[in-house]
């Protein structure tokens, strides 16, 4: 709990230092010493996701992918060495958000680059950021669905995963057919949201997402529609 804490707090060395000490410290049980393991996992999720949150335009992204892909590096070493461990599917939804994450950054370099090659990588390595967060958040969906204990985490896993599939549109030109099937998806996506979540927070942002898909799509009047009854929902799920 102690590491967690300052993890959570930004004191990132005192973590790695004590998530470190819980990994190889034998007067501890093995499954406390698992949980140092897991813990660096975290803590580099952490890092690569706030250096992508502080970078500016125009900045070498390559230190900040290097991280992104150390971090995917040691929840996998993970996966594979504790394949049984009771918080596989919650690392697999962080996991989720790195991927998230690293698209997101590379959706930012598809926008800001202009060299054709380096412009066709970023789009290939964006499109597999997506696809591998996707699957990640299904992985979760199909784990938690009707285990009332979860329920908050299936749902976020839905919620994310509607996100992910949304992002993943958007690095494709316009005239892309690929743009137009993935939004499609992502409109699919948002409509079975919405109808589960209907009347609550939740199920406003699905609303906007919803809005914003059409948008992506040009589709005007229907986009226009969807933001304005998700700006009508308040906090309680009431439309004014």
């Amino acid at each position: 709990e102690y590491a967690r804490g300052v993890m959570d707090r930004g004191y990132f060395d005192l973590a790695e230092a004590e998530f470190l000490r819980m990994r190889s410290d034998e007067s501890l049980s093995a499954d406390q010493r698992v949980e140092g393991e897991l813990g660096l996992s975290y803590l580099k999720a952490k890092v690569a996701i706030q250096a992508y949150e502080g970078r500016r335009p125009g900045v070498d992204p390559a230190p900040i992918l290097e991280k992104f892909a150390e971090a995917q590096k040691s929840f996998l070493a993970f996966f594979a060495a504790h394949a049984g461990h009771s918080q596989i599917i919650p690392a697999k939804f962080e996991l989720g958000r790195l991927l998230q994450n690293e698209g997101a950054l590379l959706r930012s370099l598809i926008e800001e680059s202009r060299d054709a090659v380096q412009l066709a990588e970023y789009k290939r390595l964006a499109e597999a950021a997506f696809n591998d967060s996707i699957e990640m958040y299904e992985e979760v969906i199909q784990k938690f669905q009707g285990n009332a204990e979860e329920e908050f985490t299936y749902s976020l896993a839905r919620f994310w995963k509607g996100i992910a599939i949304y992002n993943k549109g958007l690095i494709y030109p316009e005239d892309d057919l690929a743009r137009r099937s993935t939004l499609g998806t992502a409109k699919t996506h948002w409509e079975a949201f919405i109808w589960d979540y209907d009347g609550y927070l939740m199920g406003a942002y699905g609303y906007m997402y919803m809005g914003l898909t059409h948008y992506a799509l040009a589709e005007y009047n229907d986009a226009l529609e969807y933001l304005r009854t998700a700006a009508g929902i308040d906090v309680e799920g009431d439309t004014e």
